[in-house]
């Protein structure tokens, strides 16, 4: 049941995140069945379960993170990161292949200048989004030790960033 459900049933009870998006739709990431758009008008629910090597799918089992950035993209970590197009439907795939500095994608954060933060289970990266570039955040410039993990994040108004994880606040 769980491989298919009716589009009034989301993949699984195992919920990571509830997120709304800008357009008011509200999505629902697993730990074990991918991600679920809901139309907040109709419930009705539109899965996205693990689709490799589907390039325009989701990839993935887990989703543990999302954000909305300011170009109406939705990043979503898990194994890897996908970028989700509202516009075409379509997802983007980036891995370590493709210069994320790690698999494991646990948080997601956007800077005031657009640059996306990506917390891992051990370390920090950003992406450019105009450059195309992947790199690892400098944590010695911030005296963060280099295997420290990051689970969670905020940008506060002041444009100030936060992260969270087993080593408490940085």
């Amino acid at each position: 049941m769980l491989n298919n459900p009716p589009p009034t049933r989301l993949t699984s009870h195992l919920i990571k995140f509830l997120f709304e998006d800008s357009n008011h739709n509200l999505w629902a990431g697993t730990t074990n069945a991918g991600v679920n758009l809901i139309d907040p008008e109709t419930f009705k629910i539109k899965h996205f379960t693990h689709s490799y090597p589907d390039s325009t799918g989701f990839w993935g089992h887990a989703a543990t993170s999302i954000i909305e950035t300011r170009d109406r993209l939705i990043w979503i970590g898990g194994n890897g990161l996908n970028c989700y197009n509202p516009a075409n439907g379509r997802f983007t795939h980036y891995t370590t292949k493709d210069g994320l500095p790690n698999s494991k994608v646990l948080t997601l954060c956007e800077d005031a200048s657009g640059r996306l933060w990506i917390g891992f289970e051990n370390g920090l990266g950003r992406y450019h989004p105009q450059k195309k570039l992947f790199e690892p955040a400098p944590l010695e410039k911030y005296q963060i030790p280099p295997h420290t993990g990051f689970t969670s994040s905020i940008r506060l108004s002041s444009g100030l960033m936060v992260f969270g994880g087993p080593d408490g606040l940085i």
